[in-house]
């Protein structure tokens, strides 16, 4: 009895376990040592045939971004020089009336209605594809290192998730602009999940970065 509870202890130590499975346990902090270990909550993401993953969620999101930039170039007036982003960032619901109003003038609302809803798709694309290269990166940062860095992926990644959770907020209160509810504070709240979520998608991109340049030829479990 004792030894197979010795026995079964082992078998969740991730210190016994090969360099995949150890992306898929972390190692925990009990106290009397009888605790499991945590699950790494992106693990699924690593079961699957990951080299599969990145090229169909690299393909996904390289569709869905030029069916985003092509609704979205019309966009591009004089007095919305950045295209939606020109409503993502305003500042106060006078300057969101003056970017609405413009495209209504032009006759582009239905267009940034629908690059907008388009966005939803892409948003969904990188977010993964993002998610499995911060494990990837943190798998390759990790050889002949500490297996921090393969926790260190798996938070990069949730961050990427959230990242993708913001966008398709910011894009909840850019369709209540161009449906004609705006004011200062909604306008001032999607300038801020903006910003936040262009920092967290290039936070996660230096990560990948950092992981193809540091861990190149180093092979990831």
């Amino acid at each position: 009895m004792v030894a197979g509870g010795e026995s079964q202890g082992r078998g969740h130590d991730p210190s016994l376990l090969g360099g995949r499975q150890r992306l898929l346990v972390f190692r925990g902090q009990p106290e009397d040592g009888n605790v499991p270990p945590m699950r790494n909550p992106l693990a699924p993401l690593w079961r699957v045939d990951r080299h599969l993953l990145l090229r169909r969620a690299g393909a996904a999101t390289a569709f869905t971004f030029l069916a985003v930039f092509a609704t979205g170039w019309p966009l591009r007036l004089p007095e919305t020089p950045l295209g939606i982003v020109s409503l993502e960032l305003a500042r106060s619901a006078a300057r969101a009336s003056d970017v609405v109003a413009s495209w209504d003038s032009a006759g582009l609302s239905a267009v940034a209605t629908a690059n907008v809803i388009l966005d939803f798709s892409f948003l969904a694309s990188y977010a993964v594809l993002l998610a499995v290269l911060a494990l990837w990166s943190g798998a390759r940062l990790a050889v002949g290192r500490s297996e921090g860095w393969l926790v260190a992926g798996a938070v990069v990644g949730w961050i990427q998730i959230g990242a993708g959770a913001l966008d398709a907020g910011e894009n909840i209160g850019l369709l209540l602009m161009l449906g004609g509810s705006i004011s200062d504070g909604l306008a001032a709240l999607v300038r801020v999940v903006a910003l936040v979520k262009f920092g967290l998608v290039a936070f996660g991109l230096v990560w990948a970065a950092i992981g193809l340049a540091v861990g190149l030829g180093r092979k990831a479990p």
